[in-house]
This record gives structure tokens, C-alpha cells and sequence, in this order.
């Protein structure tokens, strides 16, 4: 081992100290492991949910994944290895179920970012819209955002149930109730834009 191998990972360890306090409001970091060359580090980021590095400087690797009570639900492992599991997918999809033959699939991420991370976002954007038309804030302008909103979703679902019958034949009830529940969407807001 040489020094500046522990000096890499002592460098790591100092810009945790300077930033965890900034960007964390569950409290500092805790070192789970460390040997000469390697360290293991949780960034608490939430309840329950935290960010888990490691760094091996002998192979000059630096892995992150993000843990939630316990489960690496998305990111790298020690090995650089990557997951993507939905938090909840252990409770409702079975091993090589259709949930987990389109979550493993490549259609699962666009860009990186996962599929269910941009349709929680697509759902908190047409709830925050509606709250802010409820409240008679540029009610129209918030109506037509939802409408635009969900008709982009059922544009995209739609294609996601096609590749998922006619190219991955696998069948997701998640993905299916999502495409549901966005048509549905899609549909009241037909009718309050009229």
C-alpha cells in the first residue's frame, strides 16, 4: 500500500466532512468499514434511505448506491456491479416475474434516470398542478398543464405496454396499473379543459 493510496481515501473522508452538514438533515456520515485500501461509507439523505459509497483505491474504484432500509435499490456494489430494484418490488414481484424482466430490462432507464423515477415525478408535477388550480391560481393554466401532462403519459405508457407485450413479452401489473391510472388522469382532464 502506498501513501497516497490512504491519502485518497483520507480525501474522501474530508470532503464528506465538509459536505454532509450542508446536504444532509439526518445527520453525518458513518464509516462501515475501512482497511488500507478500501472504505465503506452511509450518507444518510432521508429516513431510512441513505447514500452508500465505497472506494477501493488499489483498483482506483468508487462505487455509489442508494440503500433504503437495508436494500441497495439502485447503484453499483463493492464490484461495481449495477441494481436497480424498485424498494417494493421484493413485497409484490416475484424472481423473473414480468415486474422483474421489464425492471431488469434495458427499456427500464432512459438516459440513466429509471422509468418509475420519471413517472413519480410526471404524478408529483399533475398533483402539485391540481392543488395550485384547487387554490384558483391560474386555474386554467394549471388545467391545461395536467392535460398536456397526462396525455404525454399516456403517449408514453402506451409505447411502454407495447414493448412490453410485443417486445419483452412480459407482462408488468405495475407498469399496467400506471397506464391505468394515467388514462384515467388523462380522461377527467379531458373533460376540465372542455
Amino acid at each position: 500500500m502506498s501513501s497516497s493510496d490512504v491519502l485518497k481515501l483520507d480525501s474522501i473522508l474530508k470532503q464528506l466532512d465538509e459536505l454532509t452538514p450542508r446536504f444532509s438533515a439526518f445527520g453525518s456520515y458513518e464509516v462501515v468499514d475501512r482497511t488500507d485500501l478500501t472504505l465503506k461509507v452511509r450518507i444518510p439523505i432521508a429516513e431510512e434511505l441513505h447514500v452508500q459509497l465505497y472506494a477501493n483505491s488499489g483498483k482506483g474504484k468508487l462505487n455509489l448506491a442508494l440503500v433504503h432500509g437495508g436494500q441497495r435499490i439502485y447503484g453499483e456494489d463493492s464490484e461495481g456491479g449495477i441494481e436497480h430494484v424498485h424498494p417494493f418490488e421484493a413485497l409484490l414481484c416475484a424472481e423473473n416475474s414480468g415486474c422483474d424482466v421489464v425492471n431488469k430490462s434495458v427499456y427500464s432507464e432512459i438516459w440513466g434516470i429509471p422509468v418509475a423515477i420519471l413517472g413519480f415525478l410526471m404524478y408529483l408535477s399533475i398533483l402539485v398542478l391540481a392543488i395550485l388550480a384547487e387554490k384558483g391560481l391560474q386555474k386554467r393554466a394549471m388545467l391545461l398543464s395536467i392535460f398536456f401532462i397526462a396525455l404525454a403519459g399516456v403517449v408514453f405508457s402506451s409505447y411502454l405496454t407495447y414493448v412490453e407485450f410485443f417486445v419483452l413479452y412480459a407482462v408488468c401489473n405495475f407498469c399496467l396499473a400506471s397506464a391505468a391510472d394515467i388514462l384515467l388522469i388523462f380522461g377527467i382532464s379531458v373533460t376540465d379543459v372542455l
